[in-house]
């Protein structure tokens, strides 16, 4: 879901609270893009995350960016029409999740 900030919350330690330490969990979604372009997005971890769009692995987050909690910035190519998105979350101590978010999103709200 969509927070109040155009971010969406992947909080999967409230979604799977049994969980136990190092188990992962894929969440996979597709963003439509009206014309080729370049876009930003930020993420905020809560553990280690990967993400990949169109089969393309464009961020890993690291210890620090886990831990400290700030949102992270980076930039993409979005092809015309839709672009997958997989995101590759682990279980650890300090949390299970993230959120993803556009980095502009009063300009290039994304659904």
């Amino acid at each position: 879901q969509s927070n109040r900030k155009a971010g969406y919350l992947f909080d999967f330690g409230e979604r799977f609270p049994e969980g136990n330490i190092g188990e992962i969990v894929y969440a996979l979604g597709d963003l439509y893009c009206p014309m080729e372009k370049d876009s930003g997005f930020l993420i905020r971890c809560f553990s280690p995350v990967c993400v990949w769009l169109n089969g393309e692995q464009v961020f890993s987050s690291s210890g620090e960016q886990e831990r400290n909690g700030h949102p992270v910035r980076f930039d993409v190519s979005l092809k015309e029409g839709y672009n997958r998105l997989l995101f590759r979350c682990e279980r650890t101590s300090i949390g299970f999740g993230c959120i993803f978010q556009n980095a502009m999103p009063q300009w290039e709200p994304c659904n």
